[in-house]
């Protein structure tokens, strides 16, 4: 399967993003060096988590969100 392939299906189930996220790359430039993931793999980690509907979740290490 392709890249391509994967990102439109994840697209489809969670969507393009929020208000928020797209605040959070326009700034990118402004973080001094704090990286980001890229919009399609925090639409997997949202679609996985929602998946499993943990009660509680530990994350570390998001950087800029």
């Amino acid at each position: 399967m392709r890249f391509e392939d994967v990102s439109q299906c994840v697209r489809s189930l969670v969507g393009e993003g929020d208000d928020l996220l797209a605040w959070v790359s326009e700034r990118f430039d402004e973080l001094n060096g704090v990286v980001h993931i890229d919009a399609n793999s925090g639409r997997l980690l949202e679609l996985l988590t929602r998946a499993r509907s943990p009660k509680r979740i530990l994350e570390v290490g998001s950087g800029a969100g």
